[in-house]
């Protein structure tokens, strides 16, 4: 009689154990690949400076990417030495070669477009990357390549007196 409880008493441990390790191997795999995705998002988080655009290779930007995956940019425009300064912002997501972002309000007001940029290197003090889809569809910035570097948290732009 002590044997067959005893066998009775393993089967029930092995009835409730085994949905918990199950659990708990589940939990683990969702863990590891949140930490994959996090280690991929962590070398673009932080503020970034740099010149050009597809559309102006002297305008200077200002990256603002933060851990919550939005994201604010500020432009400062060059016309001699007049500046004009320009605010986008959105959100932002990234996979090992892809940072996408969708930009949601530009100076203001509402917009809707996303570029995707591919990473060439990031070395968590350069960051090199370049467009490599739009929507909407954007051929002439296609395959444009940023060059920016890490900034402090207060650093400013610098103004047309100094960009030019």
């Amino acid at each position: 009689m002590k044997i067959r409880e005893s066998v009775k008493e393993k089967k029930f441990e092995m009835k409730t154990i085994g949905p918990i390790l199950g659990i708990a191997f589940a939990l683990i795999a969702v863990l590891a690949c949140n930490g994959a995705v996090a280690a991929n998002r962590a070398p673009v988080i932080g503020d970034w400076y740099g010149i050009g655009q597809p559309h102006d290779g002297e305008m200077a930007y200002l990256d603002h990417i933060k851990p919550d995956g939005t994201y604010v940019s500020e432009f400062e425009v060059c016309k001699g030495k007049k500046s004009v300064h320009h605010v986008e912002s959105g959100f932002w997501s990234a996979s090992p070669d892809i940072t996408r972002v969708v930009t949601k309000i530009i100076d203001g007001q509402a917009a809707d477009f996303t570029y995707d940029y591919q990473m060439i290197s990031n070395n968590g003090k350069t960051w090199v990357y370049k467009i490599v889809a739009s929507d909407p569809e954007n051929p002439q910035a296609l395959g444009y390549q940023f060059n920016a570097r890490r900034v402090t948290p207060d650093f400013r732009l610098p103004g047309c007196l100094q960009i030019s």
